[in-house]
């Protein structure tokens, strides 16, 4: 069950604090890595679900774990995208409006 929740738990962590998957196999011409976790809110429950899949020394190595999440936590998850979500669209609208100040020119 710890396996499980270390897997959710490593999903769940953005990308960035991440180590990348080591290959032993220096030789191998053909790798790749695929992931994703999905996360729903429904009737109250916060159920998520993860998968990892990679082909590593010449076998092909998958993951998948499910479990649910408290909603504080998640709660935190959506108010974290909203706050990226917000400061991305701010940098992006300074990118066409540079000389933008909050005055209108007719005043």
């Amino acid at each position: 069950m710890s396996k499980e929740l270390d897997t959710v738990k490593n999903a769940l962590i953005p990308a960035t604090e991440q180590e990348p998957v080591p290959f032993s196999n220096a030789t191998s011409l053909f790798r790749f890595r695929y992931s994703y976790t999905e996360i729903s809110a429904q009737g109250g429950n916060i159920h998520v679900k993860t998968k990892n899949t990679r082909f590593a020394d010449g076998r092909l190595v998958s993951e998948e774990a499910e479990g649910m999440l408290d909603h504080a936590a998640y709660d935190g998850m959506v108010r974290e995208a909203q706050s990226y979500f917000l400061n991305q669209m701010a940098n992006f609208m300074q990118l066409f409006l540079p000389f933008s100040n909050g005055c209108r020119r007719d005043e």
